[in-house]
């Protein structure tokens, strides 16, 4: 039961700093409704990375290193479809990520 909830938990944070990564780039930005932030695309990344790191983790722990770091690529894998099929599909709904890390304003004229 752990082991699925420590999957579980890493999937989500995959797709988070995913969605974080394509949301560090202006044309997937004004995409999901936002303003361009430069601010945001530094921070961003920066969490990004560090919620991967956090995935990693999840999964070696509920796994062990073998099976863990080959199920966190391959959970890297699946976030990057679900994130390429969010923003084809619904980009907005990547908006409310964007407002949650980086307390942005949401009116173009600061």
């Amino acid at each position: 039961m752990l082991e699925t909830l420590l999957t579980l938990a890493a999937a989500a944070a995959c797709y988070l700093a995913l969605a974080l990564l394509a949301l560090s780039q202006e044309e997937h930005w004004t995409r999901a409704g936002m303003p361009p932030a430069t601010r945001l695309a530094r921070c961003g990344r920066y969490v990004a990375s560090s919620v991967l790191i956090l995935a990693g983790v999840l999964c070696v722990a509920g796994h062990g290193a073998g099976f863990g770091l080959i199920l966190w690529v391959m959970l890297i894998g699946a976030g990057i479809v679900a994130v390429a099929l969010t923003l084809s599909w619904r980009p907005q709904w990547l908006g409310g990520i964007a407002r949650s890390v980086g307390r942005v304003k949401t009116n173009a004229n600061p």
